[in-house]
């Protein structure tokens, strides 16, 4: 589950719990037997942090990949599905090219554009679900009905597609 709130400042277990309770009753009320049997030690939260486009992937013989490479929300739910787009890419143009900063160059330019159109969308989701203003969420949930129902297919099959 993704929700706003503060940095973790060492916040205790049963605060975490709490937490996550008024959360499951307001969004998630047929969960709650889940919530009541998970420990209180057992329920996280993980920080998430945007981080800045990198001007490049490599440099002399260290390319990288996946989060490393292009970190990105987890709104598209894409990141994993991502680090094996690159792996099976990087592979595939080592072969081709050997080992070197040329094959690192145009593995990153076979990816740059579906890696950053991913991480644009995904950022851009979730700034759209985490609006705080009722007008604005109310007209994004207009928005986003009528896009789903006229065109969602084409983001989809650009997400799921391998160049």
């Amino acid at each position: 589950m993704t929700f706003d709130s503060d940095p973790d400042k060492g916040r205790s277990p049963e605060a975490r719990r709490d937490h996550a309770e008024s959360l499951f009753r307001k969004f998630f009320p047929k969960w709650i037997p889940l919530l009541e049997s998970t420990r209180s030690g057992e329920i996280l939260q993980t920080d998430i942090w945007d981080l800045k486009r990198l001007k490049a992937w490599s440099s002399d013989r260290i390319c990288l990949i996946g989060d490393a490479a292009h970190a990105t929300t987890p709104n598209l739910g894409q990141g994993g599905a991502m680090a094996v787009e690159d792996a099976y890419s990087l592979t595939d143009t080592v072969e081709k090219m050997g080992f070197n900063w040329k094959a690192f160059e145009r593995y990153e330019k076979q990816r740059r554009e579906k890696v950053d159109w991913t991480v644009s969308t995904s950022r851009n989701i979730g700034r759209m679900c985490h609006l705080k203003n009722p007008v604005l969420r109310s007209l994004r949930n207009v928005v986003l009905r009528r896009m789903l129902s006229n065109g969602g297919e084409k983001q989809i099959r650009k997400m799921y597609s391998i160049d």
